[in-house]
């Protein structure tokens, strides 16, 4: 790492903290720089913590013992995505999504603190025939394009799987949603075109009727996916019917990968403002 010497004027109580902190954790200014470094990535990726170990002083999570390296090796040895992460650690959905974040901007450090620690590596799940999306299938197949690296990439995958089922005869525009539940249930959606084009449904207002009709009612995030150039954008009453459930993540993706991510309150402000407000 390129470094350029600088000098600091530091409070009385704070040089004397430093010169105690980093006995036994390497040199003074290499201590310091480290703290800043520390600093810097903590403001970056909220939910990240740094812990003293054997090895010196590593990555982990926010408000727990568990190092960044070991997440890494799960989502390494199982390919988990945040749903996987969130399910096997007990997590939000929020939280696992923030954690993937920093495990995918530092993952060859990681993996090299994981050999210093010396993790133990995790199994892996029985091994079975390649899939036709990792094989590359033909044309015409029903592949939906590559997997996209994504913290939410099964939601993803369950709303290009959902995308094969709308019912489009006029159109010929396929929209697939799938929306998470409180819960880690996934209920996708797909378009359902009418004649009589105003009865058309949308694949997300199809997810969340899904939803609802199974008795979930919170939702941590929803995918749509679309055989756009660019992510396709919600309607204006999807946005109001998703607004009704309160603000959560929205993923919008192209089969080719590409991802732009938002929130419900973002796509739709002030969505209950003034509505039914009678003086």
């Amino acid at each position: 790492m390129n470094s350029k010497p600088i000098s600091l004027r530091l409070p009385q109580e704070t040089r004397e903290w430093l010169e105690r902190f980093h006995r036994g954790r390497g040199s003074l200014s290499g201590v310091a720089a480290r703290l800043l470094e520390e600093a810097r990535r903590q403001s970056l990726f909220p939910g990240v913590s740094f812990l003293d170990t054997r090895a010196g002083r590593r990555a982990g999570v926010e408000g727990s013992s568990l190092l960044m390296a070991e997440v890494w090796r799960w989502v390494e040895s199982r390919g988990f995505d945040a749903a996987g992460v969130a399910s096997h650690f007990g997590w939000s959905a929020e939280k696992a999504g923030k954690v993937l974040l920093y495990v995918g901007a530092f993952g060859k450090e990681l993996q090299e603190d994981a050999e210093d620690l010396g993790l133990p590596a995790v199994p892996r799940e029985g091994t079975t025939e390649p899939s036709e999306k990792e094989a590359g299938a033909p044309e015409g197949s029903g592949w939906e394009g590559p997997r996209i690296s994504h913290p939410f990439a099964s939601l993803i995958d369950a709303a290009k799987e959902a995308r094969l089922r709308a019912y489009a005869p006029y159109s010929g525009f396929r929209v697939g949603a799938a929306l998470l539940g409180k819960g880690w249930q996934i209920y996708p959606g797909c378009n359902v075109e009418n004649l009589s084009f105003g009865l058309t449904i949308c694949a997300e207002r199809n997810a969340i009727q899904q939803a609802v009709v199974a008795g979930c009612r919170e939702f941590e995030a929803i995918a749509v996916v679309a055989e756009t150039r660019l992510p396709v954008s919600p309607c204006g009453a999807c946005r109001q019917v998703m607004a009704e459930f309160g603000s959560f993540k929205v993923i919008l993706a192209t089969l080719a990968g590409e991802v732009f991510e938002s929130t419900v309150d973002e796509l739709l402000p002030r969505s209950r403002t003034g509505i039914l407000d009678r003086d």
